[in-house]
C-alpha cells in the first residue's frame, strides 16, 4: 500500500501539496510533470512523470533544437547557427569566420544554416577538404581541341597544341 510509504506530498517524486487547498493532504504534480489532476497520499496512481515539452516541435522556434530535461526543456541553436539571444539564433557564416572546410582553391558560399564549397572551372570534386578539388583532365574529351589537334592537360586548364599536317592553330583550335 502506498499509504504506508507516503507521509507527505513531497515524499512522492515531483509532487507537492496542492497550493489551492489550504491544510490539505491533496497532492498535485510540479510544473513540467503530469499525473492525476489531484490525488491523495493513499492513491495507487500517486506518481508524477516528466512531460516531454519537446514533443511539441514548435516549443523552441526556428533554428533551435529542443532537449527535454526532467521537468523542463532547453533550447539550443542548431548546427550552423550561433546564439543571438535566449530565444533566437542567427546564421553562422562559416565562410567568413574561417570554420568552413573548403579546399584551398574552392569558393565558399554561405547558406542559411550551412555552407557549400565549389571547385573552380577546370577542377572537379566536392570542394570539401584537402582532396576536395582535383584537376579535371579536359583532354579525356577527344573533341575538346577538335579532331586535328593534340591536347595538353594543364593544372586547372588545357592547351591545344600541335595541329596535324595541313591545319593551323586559330584561337586554340586547329582549322
Amino acid at each position: 500500500q502506498l499509504a504506508d510509504v507516503h507521509k507527505e506530498c513531497r515524499d512522492i517524486p515531483n509532487a507537492m501539496t496542492d497550493p489551492s487547498v489550504s491544510m490539505s493532504n491533496q497532492c498535485v504534480c510540479k510544473d513540467g510533470f503530469k499525473g492525476p489532476a489531484r490525488f491523495g497520499l493513499d492513491s495507487v496512481d500517486a506518481k508524477c512523470v516528466d512531460i516531454d515539452e519537446c514533443f511539441n516541435q514548435n516549443v523552441c522556434g526556428a533554428d533551435l533544437e529542443c532537449m527535454n530535461t526532467q521537468g523542463s526543456y532547453q533550447c539550443t541553436c542548431k548546427s550552423g547557427f550561433t546564439n543571438y539571444n535566449a530565444t533566437h539564433c542567427e546564421d553562422k557564416d562559416e565562410c567568413k569566420d574561417g570554420s568552413a572546410n573548403c579546399h584551398a582553391i574552392a569558393a565558399c558560399k554561405n547558406q542559411h544554416g550551412f555552407y557549400q564549397c565549389f571547385c573552380p572551372q577546370g577542377y572537379t570534386g566536392s570542394g570539401v577538404g584537402s582532396n576536395g578539388c582535383t584537376d579535371l583532365n579536359e583532354c579525356q574529351n577527344a573533341m575538346v581541341c577538335g579532331v586535328d589537334a593534340s591536347c595538353k592537360n594543364l593544372i586547372g586548364s588545357y592547351e591545344c597544341t600541335k595541329c596535324d599536317a595541313g591545319h593551323i592553330n586559330v584561337k586554340g583550335f586547329c582549322e
